[in-house]
């Protein structure tokens, strides 16, 4: 699985190329997660997750974004 991050600074018009990416590898039945720490000076952030397998579905996917100030 590959997840990317993109941002955008009105909420419409978001960046065609990646903030961020990276790459999670799932196991049938097994659970990941992974954090990841992001300070874009945008005000919208927007995630895309890419199913590498097409052999395999993907199921109960959960993204949690938490904002906060340091």
């Amino acid at each position: 699985m590959r997840v990317h991050v993109r941002a955008s600074y009105d909420g419409i018009d978001y960046d065609t190329e990646d903030l961020c990416a990276f790459d999670l590898s799932l196991a049938s039945g097994g659970r990941v997660s992974k954090t990841v720490e992001l300070a874009p000076k945008v005000m919208f952030i927007k995630v895309i997750v890419e199913n590498l397998d097409e052999g395999h579905d993907i199921a109960n996917l959960k993204v949690t974004a938490t904002l906060g100030s340091p």
